[in-house]
């Protein structure tokens, strides 16, 4: 190992000599200034604006934050020019075109020769003589303190503190590296963050110290699975509280589900809808639990067993303890799979149950196992229709692959097809099998067939074949385009921002290049390295170095192509990771792969949106790991295989520790990305959802007040809670001041609950006394606003 040792020491002492001696160019920025009006100086005919700089380095360039402040149709250009303080010498001059001048930007100029001078005092003036007072250009500045636009204080402070300046200037690499770094501080903060927890993540998947005893290793890996699981679940409760309303009807047609169910009605007449999810909300049917709070609170514990069964279905697939960790990890904060987990819809507590069942149908040689199996499918088919076809897909793979699953022993000397057929002494057992693993699921569904049955004549008809407003596919342009916005919603998965939808061209050269280099890594990893001194180790893990700090330099220096990079590569290396999937897993990864692949045509066919594909996210994270991992089938853990490390195993566990360090800090950078910018994104999902959020406080605080109770409209929290034992007044028609009082007297309304939606009951008597309002947060013009008015008892 002497001379590998020597060999690595010699690369790293040249590259820190590089470091020292490579020269480049950098942009040096002194003050960024106040975006504001107020601290814009104006350069006009005489009047200049100038600042002092000391020059230590080798000056190729300078710019500034310019504007047009008065928003002419034209500005002229601006001069630069810099001179000595002391000799009064001019330096260098320059000109900024006034075409390169946009708002909140630096423009930047290259001088005509550099200035090569030492620690000297220099006055940088800005000048643009053919401006006017009526045209000038306004350079940004920050000044000492900021203060009141237009107060006195601000006036006098106005001629003091610096301007926006940029130098370009010619330093040292390891001087770039640190200026840029201090030049970005939060986003490399975020950038160091995002390395460390992907080196945590990379740490923790290797597992060192338990090979030694089997049953504490499973328990340990359980419970750092449930560790995330829990916290998951713990950042969903969180963000809870920040969520103010439902968007949209289908909340409230859950609801409307579990009353029938609470009355003891047919739940299934006159509604698309399934009953599986309305039963779990009747317990706020007949408590004081908040209703929006406990079904959010059930998609966030949804999502936290999600996370969990996550890690268990590939530690069921047979791969390694560090594909299940990574595909956990990334499952906490998926985009999509995170917003939706937090929406009060089923769409998560689908996503749990699949996943269980899916994590039971590999168990099934169990009785406990094909019981729960049974029920657990059959309650998913009764959240959402695309049970159904899981359960049909599950069938059809229980009766080809019966023996792997039951665990029966094939018998000798036959041919494959022959020992697919069970025999005659076999086949009853099969079919006792099967009927405890499907005959549970039969009977949770059979109330919706008997429905189907008697209401249509056929117990398989479901409304959504009759489409109305949704995007049933019925001609291959419609499928096309359903097909594309699938891709969109896929393809967008790891897109640092919370836009749901990005097409990535197929052709697109990134993509391609995340296709080729996952399958070449893939492909790498399935040769084992025999050799015992092997120099291709230490370089290719280098490469992966490499690779990672140019993705995060790009990350810190051009944001918006590490935006493009990032959603472009991790796309290719989606569709590429389907070869190595298939390869780890074998028979069983062809089933969830089609289970999953039958679930996104049910999305597809219907109407797709990323909610609809809650239930793929798990499998694309579990995709994504297996791509980063690069499992041999049945692959036991490296640290779990020998009691001792050789060499061969440490350069085998540095080149895939570098590698999926380098692979994985892109992906946690984008979660840290997207979670910085997610207070703005509930802010404007809250500003949505205003009207629902003010009309439902206002009825949980009539529902305290007497009966009957009015309001100005038929809002849905309203027609949910009181029903039928409400009056809703008609405000879109016409009407007068007198008719809404003839409807007040004619009802006896005690209660009422009001609006500024509407322009209904603007004027009420003194007789009515305001008991509170509720008004919606935000910053828009129009801010909604709910009253609840109570008038005593004559």
């Amino acid at each position: 190992m002497t001379k590998y040792s020597l060999l690595a020491g010699s690369v790293g002492l040249g590259l820190f000599a590089l470091l020292w001696l490579l020269s480049v160019n950098q942009q040096n920025i002194v003050t960024r200034g106040i975006d504001a009006y107020e601290y814009h100086r104006p350069i006009f005919g005489g009047l200049t604006q100038a600042q002092e700089i000391v020059i230590t380095r080798e000056l190729r360039g300078v710019g500034a934050i310019l504007v047009n402040l008065r928003r002419a149709d034209n500005i002229p250009d601006v001069h630069v020019s810099i001179t000595d303080i002391h000799t009064h010498q001019e330096l260098a001059t320059a000109i900024i075109p006034s075409a390169s001048i946009q708002d909140d930007q630096f423009t930047t100029v290259s001088l005509p020769s550099p200035l090569v001078l030492a620690q000297q005092n220099v006055r940088l003036t800005f000048a643009a003589r053919a401006a006017t007072s009526a045209n000038p250009v306004g350079i940004r500045f920050h000044p000492d303190d900021p203060y009141p636009a237009g107060s006195r204080i601000e006036k006098e402070m106005s001629q003091r503190g610096d301007l926006a300046l940029l130098l370009l200037e010619r330093v040292p690499l390891w001087r770039y590296i640190g200026t840029t770094i201090s030049n970005h501080r939060e986003l490399a903060t975020m950038l160091a963050g995002a390395t460390l927890v992907a080196s945590l993540i990379t740490a923790l998947a290797s597992r060192w110290g338990w090979r030694r005893q089997p049953q504490r290793q499973r328990l340990i890996e359980l419970a750092c699975l449930g560790l995330l699981a829990l916290t998951g679940t713990i950042v969903r409760f969180f963000l809870i509280p920040q969520f103010h309303g439902v968007s949209g009807g289908d909340p409230y047609n859950y609801l409307f589900i579990a009353q029938k169910l609470a009355d003891l009605a047919n739940p299934f007449e006159g509604v698309k809808r399934l009953p599986g999810y309305p039963l779990l909300l009747l317990p706020t049917l007949v408590s004081s639990i908040d209703t929006q709070w406990w079904m959010r609170a059930l998609s966030a514990l949804a999502a936290g067993g999600s996370i969990f069964l996550t890690g268990l279905l590939a530690r069921r697939l047979h791969f390694p303890w560090s594909v299940q960790v990574i595909a956990a990890v990334l499952l906490i904060f998926q985009k999509d799979f995170l917003w939706t987990s937090l929406r009060p819809e089923p769409y998560t507590l689908y996503t749990f149950l699949l996943l269980l069942a899916l994590v039971l149908f590999f168990n099934l040689h169990h009785r406990a196992a094909q019981l729960a199996f049974g029920i657990t499918l059959g309650y998913a088919a009764m959240t959402r229709q695309e049970g159904f076809v899981a359960a049909a897909i599950l069938g059809i793979f229980a009766l080809i692959f019966w023996r792997q699953i039951f665990r029966q022993e094939a018998p000798t000397g036959t041919t494959p097809w022959s020992r697919l057929l069970p025999r005659r002494h076999e086949f009853t057992l099969l079919l006792r099998q099967l009927s405890w693993s499907f005959l549970p699921a039969l009977v949770v569904v059979s109330p919706f067939f008997i429905h189907n049955t008697l209401a249509f004549g056929n117990p398989f008809y479901t409304p959504y074949f009759e489409g109305e407003r949704l995007q049933i596919v019925d001609s291959w342009p419609a499928f096309q385009d359903s097909l594309g916005a699938t891709w969109g919603i896929l393809s967008s998965l790891w897109r640092p921002s919370w836009d749901q939808l990005h097409r990535i061209p197929l052709n697109d050269p990134l993509f391609i290049t995340g296709f080729i280099l996952t399958l070449l890594w893939w492909g790498v990893q399935q040769v084992p390295i025999r050799t015992k001194h092997n120099f291709l180790t230490p370089l290719v893990s280098g490469l992966w170095l490499v690779l990672l700090f140019a993705t995060l330099w790009v990350a810190i220096v051009h944001r918006s192509i590490f935006n493009h990079f990032i959603t472009t590569i991790t796309g290719g290396m989606l569709l590429a990771s389907v070869i190595p999937f298939i390869y780890a897993g074998r028979w069983r990864a062809v089933i969830v792969l089609t289970v999953g692949f039958a679930q996104l045509l049910v999305a597809l066919w219907f109407h797709p949106f990323a909610k609809h594909y809650q239930q793929i996210y798990p499998l694309t994270v579990l995709l994504l790991a297996t791509a980063i991992v690069a499992p041999r089938p049945k692959q036991v853990s490296l640290a779990s295989s020998a009691v001792s490390l050789t060499s061969r195993d440490i350069r085998e566990t540095l080149l895939a520790a570098t590698s999926r360090i380098s692979a994985l800090t892109p992906l946690v950078l984008v979660i840290v990305l997207l979670l910085a910018s997610l207070k703005p994104e509930i802010d404007e999902y809250n500003q949505a959802t205003a009207l629902d959020w003010v009309v439902y406080r206002a009825v949980r605080l009539a529902e305290q007040h007497p009966t009957p109770t009015g309001f100005d409209q038929a809002y849905l929290p309203a027609q949910f809670t009181f029903g039928n034992h409400a009056f809703y007044f008609s405000s879109e028609d016409e009407h007068t001041i007198a008719q809404e009082q003839q409807w007040l007297e004619q009802h006896s309304i005690r209660t009422l609950v009001v609006t500024n939606h509407t322009k209904a009951f603007r004027e009420l008597g003194a007789s009515w006394q305001l008991i509170k309002s509720f008004r919606s947060e935000g910053k828009d013009e129009f801010m909604f606003e709910s009253r609840v008015y109570v008038r005593p008892a004559p």
